[in-house]
């Protein structure tokens, strides 16, 4: 290449500088034959970086900026510079799911949804995120695009989730825009709910973040809706034991759930997923290590506090060894199509349980108790962590038993039942310290 001054040619003629500014731009002649002056720097084009020739060495370099992060690239040519630019564009976004200025919300979170939670995690997990993703958020933020979506619109829409003025769409086309026909009337999303939704859309935004999709996850730092914690259990232990004398009485097939769930305190999920060969009747010990999706599958516990070895009360060993053998007599008159899975509590045919089936069973025994407070399965699992700690059982182990990671989460959530045990802990300080005199109460002065 020349590196004397070049002859001021007339403008658009070979070599002047209309030509030079064209061929930086790919549309004249390469950039090689091009002469310039010495300092001028080059026109460079949309996505190029910062492109120039540098005439020491007789290369062209580029510079671009990645993710705050600078990378240098040399080559003989423009087109071979430029060509490895969009070479590292592309390794750098390569796990992108497309182009980063034209993904909408809905491909991101759906992607996010089928390619990771779907994978990866429980059907219940996966029903928790989606259901709510799908009837409240797509319908609203579906066709956005993930760039243009922002922190404080996120808020307002938890908002208006608590306030109850969003209408839920059942039916999505695939673009994620409502069906006409799909809409429900709006009411108004508890702070658990609203919550939960939010944890999901914040995972998924992150997981864009990592991706370098977007710089930076938009669900970040917002206001949620507080949870009121219930200050009582709004049924008794009468209740329950009301409950579980009727389904006594009336032999109730369902008796030996309910009388294993007060007294264990499962989730319902963890129970019908027990197997006789983790229960020792002997001893009265059971492992627990499985539980039930919403789709009836069985898989491992949710974490690894779920897998723990825990005691049996007498009335349900006891109940256990009833069932046992009433579920043996069933299998050996059921002559074929019972499939033997080996769970405690199989239905007639031998296959898992269902979650929503127990409810629905549970549900119709309350009222043919003439219980007035709605009883679940899970309000077994309260009750029996309730009556744990109100009987001084350290808070650690209740919390084993019960199968929390941590044990302030029991203390969060059953903090009533602490009355007892801190009346017996006030009770023996008085006892050792009962023998002091109380300082006398000072008389104030009065100044004349």
């Amino acid at each position: 290449m020349p590196t004397g001054e070049p002859k001021q040619d007339a403008p658009g003629a070979p070599g002047g500088p209309a030509s030079a500014t064209a061929s930086i731009e790919g549309d004249a002649a390469p950039p090689a034959v091009v002469a310039k002056k010495k300092g001028e720097r080059p026109q460079r084009g949309h996505h190029d970086g910062s492109l120039y020739h540098d005439e020491k060495r007789d290369l062209w370099r580029g510079v671009v900026m990645l993710d705050g992060k600078r990378y240098w690239l040399s080559g003989k040519t423009e087109a071979a510079v430029k060509r490895k630019i969009a070479d590292k564009r592309k390794d750098f976004y390569d796990w992108s799911l497309t182009d980063p200025n034209r993904i909408t919300v809905a491909q991101l979170v759906t992607d996010w949804l089928e390619n990771v939670v779907k994978k990866r995690r429980r059907q219940t997990t996966y029903s928790q995120y989606e259901n709510p993703i799908r009837v409240y958020f797509l319908p609203r933020f579906g066709t956005k695009l993930v760039r243009d979506l922002k922190p404080r619109q996120l808020e307002a829409f938890y908002g208006e989730l608590e306030e109850g003025t969003v209408t839920p769409h059942y039916k999505l086309k695939a673009d994620g825009t409502p069906w006409a026909g799909g809409a429900r009337r709006a009411i108004g999303l508890a702070p658990k709910s609203i919550r939960n939704l939010h944890t999901g859309l914040h995972a998924a935004f992150e997981r864009a973040v990592r991706h370098r999709i977007i710089p930076r996850n938009p669900a970040d730092g917002l206001e949620l809706p507080a949870i009121q914690r219930r200050k009582k259990m709004a049924f008794g232990v009468d209740d329950v034991l009301r409950l579980l004398r009727h389904s006594q009485d009336e032999n109730d097939p369902n008796y030996p759930l309910w009388v294993f769930l007060a007294h264990t305190g499962l989730r319902i999920g963890e129970a019908l997923a027990l197997r006789w060969a983790n229960v020792d009747l002997d001893t009265g010990w059971f492992l627990v290590e499985e539980g039930l999706d919403l789709d009836r599958t069985v898989g491992e516990v949710k974490t690894d506090a779920g897998y723990r070895d825990i005691p049996l009360t007498s009335t349900a060993l006891e109940a256990l060894n009833a069932h046992k053998a009433t579920q043996d007599a069933h299998k050996a008159a059921y002559v074929e199509g019972y499939e033997d899975h080996g769970l405690v509590f199989a239905t007639s045919t031998g296959k898992p349980g269902s979650e929503r089936n127990a409810l629905r069973s549970l549900s119709r025994l309350t009222k043919r108790a003439k219980v007035d407070i709605h009883i679940t399965p899970h309000d077994f699992r309260r009750m029996c962590a309730s009556l744990l700690v109100a009987s001084g059982v350290d808070i650690t182990t209740a919390a084993a038993i019960m199968g929390h990671k941590n044990a302030s989460v029991l203390l969060d959530v059953y903090a009533q039942a602490l009355k007892g045990p801190k009346r017996a802990a006030a009770d023996k300080l008085q006892a050792h310290l009962g023998h002091t005199r109380a300082l006398p109460v000072p008389v104030p002065v009065k100044v004349a």
